[in-house]
């Protein structure tokens, strides 16, 4: 039976506000599994974010230059994959490429990769040093979930008003924009980042969900507060300051005509038919050469 044509879509988002250590692999690994275990049995959730290098855990700094903090990324990576029975995940990790690194992040669904965005914009001012790591991502990227397009960004990618945000919303259509970052705390940056979040909504007249990392690292702090905001600037979710937890809602999507395929945009759908079998036993981690030595 057909849709009535004023009735809205919607599908319920989850955002994974928690502290992730830098260098321990094993336990980040362990603890993305339990969130995505939790919000899909107890929760319902049909999308779950995670924060920017939530892998490793952020700022990783030099430990980019080890190779074997790379191959634990990607074998971490391959157990969170095998966990996404019936859910859809988006999160954050380095991403090797040659003699390039990314700071990306990767769509999981249904023990598939459906997708891997590489951050544009690389700060490198303040406490932020991205550019003696990373190497900066060139195309956007949305995937469809449920009938909606979500397109992906990176914590800085936002800040910046004619970045890859603008083109997703603009020119790609999307009916969500995603932004998983790991935005450090000074007085008065909340109140600086939610009014930011909002503006940005208004402007790019599009949905805005927007996770950031608790805990610390060194003299880096990093206090939460993620955001969902409608496209009118109306928050509708918000986490606590320097909390773990995981923020919910549903997300109502406005009817959309269906539109061509935007050149320059990679567009990506997740699989149509999802299992909901339960979580099965994953192995461990190999040893951590570079913790050892």
């Amino acid at each position: 039976m057909a849709k009535p044509s004023n009735m809205t879509d919607s599908f319920r988002l989850g955002l994974a506000q928690l502290n992730f250590c830098v260098g321990d692999i094993d336990g980040n690994c362990a603890k993305i599994i339990t969130a995505i275990t939790d919000a899909r049995d107890r929760s319902k959730v049909d999308l779950l974010a995670f924060p920017e290098l939530a892998i490793c855990g952020y700022p990783p700094e030099d430990l980019l230059f080890r190779p074997d903090l790379h191959r634990r990324v990607k074998h971490a990576l391959e157990l969170i994959k095998q966990a996404t029975h019936g859910i859809t995940i988006a999160v954050g990790h380095p991403e090797q490429i040659g003699d390039d690194i990314f700071n990306s992040c990767s769509v999981l669904c249904n023990r598939q990769l459906v997708t891997t965005y590489r951050k544009h914009q690389l700060p490198n001012y303040a406490v932020f040093d991205e550019k003696r790591y990373f190497t900066e991502g060139d195309e956007p990227v949305r995937f469809s979930l449920k009938g909606a397009q979500i397109g992906l960004t990176i914590c800085e990618d936002i800040w910046e008003e004619s970045g890859p945000g603008k083109t997703l919303c603009q020119k790609g259509g999307v009916d969500l924009l995603l932004n998983i970052s790991s935005s450090p705390y000074h007085k008065g940056k909340g109140k600086a980042r939610r009014q930011m979040i909002i503006k940005r909504a208004k402007y790019y007249k599009c949905p805005i969900a927007y996770v950031n990392l608790v805990g610390g690292q060194d003299e880096l702090v990093f206090d939460g507060q993620s955001l969902i905001v409608e496209a009118k600037g109306i928050i509708i979710a918000q986490g606590n300051s320097f909390e773990e937890e995981i923020i919910f809602a549903k997300v109502a999507l406005p009817p959309k005509n269906k539109k061509a395929k935007p050149v320059g945009i990679r567009s990506v759908r997740t699989p149509t038919s999802l299992s909901k079998a339960s979580v099965t036993e994953l192995p461990q981690l190999p040893p951590c050469e570079y913790m050892e030595k």
